[in-house]
This record gives C-alpha cells, structure tokens and sequence, in this order.
C-alpha cells in the first residue's frame, strides 16, 4: 500500500491530518510508509498537484473520495478541518488494511 501526504506549509490542518494518520495505521497496525509531498516543492509528482492540502492518497486516489482537480486549495474535513483517527481508520478499512492477526 502506497501512502502519500500531499500538503503545503502553510496549511494550518496539515499537522492534524499527519498525526492523525499517523495514529490511525499505527492501530491498525499498518507499517507503510508515509511519502510526504510538499505542492511547494519543484520536484513534486504531477498526481500530486491535482489534490488540494492536505490529501491523503492511497495508492495515488484520494482516501476521502475528492477528484482530481487542476486547482490548488485548502481542504477542510468537518467541523475541525482536519480528518480524526477514527475516520482515517474506517476509511482504510474499507481499502481493507486491517488489523495483523
């Protein structure tokens, strides 16, 4: 499984959505590896620059659902911006990344 982070610094739920991401594999015992993709960066994959900050991509679509789109934006997850572990979690299980045995 392929997972990036598509964020740029200035995104203030950015942080949140790391750590929560971070939490979230960690008890569903997923042991990939974040790939952090900064849309600031030159040398940044062209998928990335079509998801807005911050995006989770699982294997290169968006957890969430979003399309791709040719602008750059914030995104905003319910009332705190940010995606909780819990609906990280859900997510991912429906990918079906679950718990090792």
């Amino acid at each position: 499984m392929k997972i990036e982070l598509v964020y740029f610094k200035g995104c203030p739920n950015f942080s949140k959505t790391k750590a929560e991401l971070a939490t979230a594999m960690e008890e569903l015992s997923i042991e990939a590896k974040i790939v952090m993709l900064d849309r600031e960066e030159e040398n940044i994959p062209e998928h990335a620059l079509l998801y807005g900050s911050p995006s989770i991509l699982i294997n290169g679509s968006d957890l969430f659902g979003a399309k791709p789109s040719k602008y750059s934006s914030c995104r905003l997850y319910g009332r705190k911006g940010y995606p909780n572990k819990m609906e990280i979690m859900n997510k991912l299980e429906l990918l079906g990344a679950s718990k090792q045995p």
